[in-house]
């Protein structure tokens, strides 16, 4: 029986975290109908709201565990576009839906339910999150021989290298390595040198 409960619980958080994560994606890929772009936008302002009223208790924890700094870096790792107390915000609202979920199927407030509840509670974002950033990793791992092909390319056909990740980034299908083609020029643009920004990109 706790089996199925577990399961039961598992599937549900992966599928909120999965959808309060996915409403802040950083670009656009795909085309999106206007009513579909109208909720997006709708249920991100919902979420700020809560954010607002969560994120003073959820950087006060943070600061006190001291993980907000580790925490940023995977968020920024990850490309989602939440702050550390954002992030730990869900945790929290994850905590009740929990609990209702467990007196729900158990049919009574099992202190044993209520434990692997909030555990579970805690974990699970951040394994969706990791799981993301991987999946970001082994994508650009994927694009990086053809991306550095056509950069080599671009230069011997006498472009700079400035101008040669511009190129890139505007006929190239929107990918993540275009995506972190595109920090570095914005951060060269900012004056930054041009080594630091690719060292820079590659410690994400």
């Amino acid at each position: 029986m706790y089996i199925l409960i577990f399961i039961s619980i598992i599937i549900a958080t992966a599928f909120l975290t999965l959808s309060i994560l996915g409403s802040f994606r950083p670009r656009i890929i795909m085309p999106v109908r206007e009513e579909d772009k109208f909720k997006a936008e709708k249920q991100a302002i919902n979420m700020r709201g809560i954010f607002k009223i969560l994120g003073p208790i959820s950087a006060k924890i943070l600061e006190k565990l001291k993980l907000d700094t580790m925490l940023k870096n995977q968020l920024g790792a990850a490309h989602v576009k939440l702050t550390p107390p954002e992030f730990f915000s869900i945790k929290i609202l994850l905590i009740p839906f929990f609990i209702v979920l467990g007196v729900i199927t158990t049919q009574k407030l099992d202190p044993a339910v209520l434990a692997v509840t909030l555990v579970l509670a805690y974990i699970i974002p951040d394994m969706i999150l990791r799981k993301k950033i991987t999946q970001r990793k082994n994508d650009i791992a994927r694009i990086l021989p053809e991306t550095i092909d056509l950069l080599s390319l671009c230069v011997e056909a006498g472009l700079d290298f400035t101008s040669a990740v511009r190129w890139i980034i505007e006929k190239t299908p929107v990918n993540p390595m275009v995506e972190e083609l595109g920090f570095v020029l914005e951060e060269i643009r900012w004056g930054k040198p041009r080594t630091q920004a690719l060292k820079d990109m590659g410690k994400d």
